[in-house]
């Protein structure tokens, strides 16, 4: 669904009307994959909605431990070359992957 998605020209940087983004609601699913992805394609992972929480703090809630972990991890410290996307191959394979676990 993801890629579908994303393929039509929907963009992961949208959010809702209390300010979740796609990883707050992937991190409130335990969707480790989908996060992954999202990351892939230059998401915010660390935004805060509009009672403070992160996707993060929501995976925290629901127990989602190795998502928390992932989420934990210092993006925006990481030098531009480290989060570069990965190519254009290998991120159609993440997307397929994550989207097959949501079906």
């Amino acid at each position: 669904m993801l890629m579908l998605l994303v393929g039509h020209g929907a963009r992961p940087c949208l959010r809702s009307d209390v300010g979740w983004t796609a990883a707050h609601f992937a991190a409130e699913a335990g969707k480790l994959r989908v996060l992954h992805a999202l990351h892939s394609l230059h998401a915010a992972m660390d935004a805060a909605d509009l009672f403070g929480d992160t996707p993060r703090r929501l995976a925290e809630i629901y127990g989602h431990q190795e998502c928390s972990r992932f989420l934990e991890k210092p993006w925006h410290r990481l030098p531009r070359e480290a989060a570069a996307s990965p190519s254009l191959k290998v991120s159609k394979a993440m997307l397929g992957g994550a989207l097959s676990s949501l079906v």
